[in-house]
């Protein structure tokens, strides 16, 4: 098994560093800072990266295919496009707050089981950014004002959202069949089809004067009310909803 232990006066790791390379364990001090494009991907022995108390900006596919890697010990600065993607990371921890994160950037992490944001993050997740996570439970989004297409796409054990800055969500959260109860106070615009096809969805809670897009809530059987009343409702945005009562 081979492992790497940096010296301390490495700060930042270049581009296909370690590309497709056989190393199993990694370890840099606090001063790093920064990883490059593909530095690590496709490194299919690589378990675990430690960088402890690294506030780290992670560039493009640098961990991308790690399918071993399970363990990210620093703190995520920023995650750019298909930094983490098919890793086994089980947990993420961010700066407070993070710069950014990427598109695609931890599509399919399949044993990823909860994310938080801090609430001083004030940006937005990404298309395709948790997609195919499918072990994913429970998310937290923080200060995150807006929530793109897909971007939680897939995550067919997601039961619990909380979303509390969120202003606006695209088609994110389609398909996720079990999710229960979604918090979204500040939303004032649901596009279409963002929660079709949540068979379990219990409640939502939305801004008042809200507008919902088409399809928005197609499917969510069991969808009884809104606390807040909405001002406006797309083509089949409330299709199949059969417990809805009034909104």
């Amino acid at each position: 098994a081979e492992s790497f232990k940096a010296p301390d006066s490495v700060t930042e790791i270049g581009d296909n560093a370690f590309y497709d390379s056989s190393v199993r364990a990694l370890e840099f001090s606090s001063r790093l800072s920064g990883i490059g494009t593909s530095a690590f991907e496709d490194c299919k022995g690589l378990t675990s990266f430690r960088a402890p108390e690294a506030d780290v900006r992670v560039g493009a596919s640098a961990f991308a295919g790690c399918t071993s890697l399970s363990v990210f010990d620093g703190r995520i600065a920023l995650a750019a496009v298909n930094a983490f993607s098919e890793t086994a990371l089980t947990e993420v921890v961010f700066s407070e707050p993070p710069e950014g994160l990427g598109q695609h950037a931890f599509e399919n992490c399949t044993a990823l089981e909860s994310v938080v944001l801090p609430e001083g993050y004030e940006g937005e997740i990404p298309a395709y950014c948790f997609a195919g996570c499918t072990e994913l439970r429970r998310i937290d989004l923080g200060g995150t004002t807006s929530v793109d297409d897909f971007a939680f796409f897939g995550c067919r054990r997601l039961h619990q959202a909380e979303l509390p800055s969120v202003q606006s969500i695209g088609e994110a959260f389609a398909a996720c069949a079990v999710l229960r109860e979604v918090t979204f106070p500040n939303a004032v615009r649901v596009e279409e089809g963002a929660f079709s096809g949540c068979a379990g969805l219990l409640s939502a809670e939305l801004a008042a004067g809200a507008t919902v897009g088409a399809s928005a809530f197609e499917g969510c059987a069991l969808l009884s009310g809104f606390p807040s009343a909405i001002s406006s409702a797309g083509e089949r945005a409330f299709a199949g909803c059969a417990a809805l009562k009034e909104i």
